[in-house]
């Protein structure tokens, strides 16, 4: 493609025909939903599982708006399914690719185990907003706590944050203090800020002397959500103080 166009103007069109040319693969769909369209996917998901009958079923819809720029997106999406480890059986994990095509979808998935979470587009390869609102709250905080996906962990803060019970803040707190990646633990420190109960304050001060200076960034802010505390007015004027 740059041999070819040294020296004078291509087009959006010639890149596409050099990918074709190279893999022998028509893109045209690809092009028409990433580069002419507009928008992006937006997912919402839920699951269930059918123990009698060894069946996952996961139900997968597209909620953005869809017009004549912003189409019904058509990709594939990998999807993981794990249960934890116990004292009695190792852990289990299943991936599958599914094919994206219509504005809602149920697949079902024979499996010979009920996971303990899942995560949606592996790898956080798409474009994309997630909702999981509609996951148990327990496959949500074992998937911040366990998932070897880091955009699958910060989808489940997100919503653990919003939920806010005991053992929602107990799991993100759990989570802010484990080696989680920085921008993991970020995202749980805002979710926490979210909730602004004692618990979820407790876990920032115990915290904010954490590893990476973003995640220690995160946490400040967090504490700045915590208006009539003056624990967390404390904290923050001596990490202003400590400099």
């Amino acid at each position: 493609y740059t041999q070819k166009h040294a020296g004078r103007c291509a087009v959006t069109n010639d890149w596409a025909i050099a990918i074709e040319e190279a893999t022998g693969k028509n893109v045209d769909e690809f092009f028409d939903q990433w580069v002419y369209g507009g928008g992006h996917p937006e997912f919402k998901i839920g699951f269930s599982y059918d123990a009698e009958r060894k069946l996952a079923t996961l139900r997968v819809t597209q909620t953005q708006k869809s017009d004549e720029l912003t189409a019904i997106f058509k990709l594939p999406v990998r999807v993981a399914m794990t249960r934890l480890a116990t004292s009695d059986a190792p852990r289990l994990r299943e991936e599958q690719t599914l094919q994206i095509e219509e504005g809602e979808h149920r697949f079902h998935i024979p499996l010979d185990f009920e996971p303990d979470f899942i995560t949606f587009d592996v790898g956080n390869w798409i474009l994309k907003r997630l909702d999981v609102s509609d996951l148990p709250e327990s496959m949500l905080t074992n998937q911040l706590q366990h998932d070897s996906d880091a955009a699958g962990r910060i989808h489940a803060a997100r919503e653990v944050g919003k939920r806010g019970p005991r053992r929602a803040v107990e799991a993100l707190a759990s989570t802010l203090s484990s080696d989680a990646p920085w921008f993991v633990q970020a995202e749980t420190a805002k979710a926490l800020g979210a909730v602004t109960n004692e618990a979820a304050l407790n876990a920032l001060l115990e915290n904010r002397d954490t590893g990476h200076p973003k995640a220690r960034r995160a946490i400040a802010k967090a504490l700045g959500e915590f208006r009539n505390e003056s624990k967390a007015a404390d904290a923050l004027i001596a990490i202003l103080k400590e400099g």
